[in-house]
């Protein structure tokens, strides 16, 4: 009798490899079917992904791929938070610095390095844990497009908020 043995590792990059050149997770922007949108927040480029990673983000992807299963139009970024304080914190320890230690634009240099390579790390784990993100729809908030729209968006904001308090004056 004859044992047959299964290659997970060879099987799954396979079908990986296929998904990503039939660009079944791709969002089309002249599709008519009906978009759902899953909103998530970027996840910190502070380290590779961890076991929450994975449990919290295979959850959203199943809806995404139940959603393409039922006819829409999926528009599921893969985004990264490449600011704040986690980064910062990694870069201290990594360095033994503190952000105070050396030149802000030297640090943010530094910070933005090491985001950057981990990206690279976690966007290979994702493709790994099989996860449906559109990298088509790619940002990450260190771009400066992105700094842009934030600005707006906090200028657009005060303006209302100043409306408002104006009005109750």
């Amino acid at each position: 009798m004859t044992q047959l043995t299964y290659d997970q590792k060879a099987i799954e990059k396979k079908w990986q490899q296929q998904w990503q050149e039939m660009k079944i997770h791709h969002f089309d922007y002249a599709s008519f079917r009906p978009v759902f949108s899953i909103d998530v927040p970027p996840r910190y480029a502070s380290g590779p992904l961890h076991a929450g990673h994975a449990v919290h983000y295979t959850h959203i992807d199943f809806s995404a791929r139940y959603k393409r299963l039922r006819g829409y139009n999926v528009f599921f970024p893969l985004c990264f938070d490449v600011n704040g304080i986690p980064i910062e914190e990694r870069v201290e320890r990594q360095l033994n610095i503190t952000r105070k230690d050396i030149d802000r634009h030297k640090f943010t240099k530094l910070c933005s390095e090491f985001a950057n390579k981990n990206i690279k790390t976690m966007t290979d784990q994702f493709t790994i844990l099989g996860e449906s993100m559109d990298p088509t729809i790619y940002y990450q908030t260190d771009a400066e497009y992105y700094r842009r729209i934030t600005q707006i968006s906090f200028i657009n904001s005060f303006t209302r908020i100043s409306s408002i308090k104006e009005n109750f004056q």
